[in-house]
Order: structure tokens, then C-alpha cells, then sequence
């Protein structure tokens, strides 16, 4: 978990989890979605958390 206390200069009370890419798109699955499109990718700025993500697109079976 990562909690964010400040924002873009604002204060803010946010917690963030870290869930696999896999689980989620497991999830998915078990729900009845299929996956349409999926982008991997690391930090892309200095300034970002140092994380993994995914961006998935899914849709209804």
C-alpha cells in the first residue's frame, strides 16, 4: 500500500494498493470479461513511484 498525503500541491488522504496484473485480469475472467488490450509499463519519470503497471481494457463476453 502506499498512502499519498499531498497531491499536485494538494493535501490529500489517498491509499493506493498494488494488485498484480495476472489477479486482476483473473478477476476479470471469473466475472465474465475478456481482455481487449493491455499495456505494461515501469515509472516513466523520475518523480513517479517506483511500480509496475498495467493498463487493461476488457469487455463483456
Amino acid at each position: 500500500m502506499r498512502r499519498l498525503e499531498e497531491w499536485w500541491g494538494h493535501r490529500v488522504g489517498l491509499d493506493g494498493h498494488f494488485i498484480a496484473a495476472e489477479e486482476v485480469l483473473a478477476r476479470l475472467d471469473e466475472v465474465g470479461f475478456e481482455l481487449t488490450a493491455r499495456l505494461d509499463r515501469g515509472p516513466s519519470t523520475p518523480r513517479e513511484f517506483l511500480s509496475q503497471r498495467a493498463y487493461v481494457l476488457a469487455r463483456r463476453r
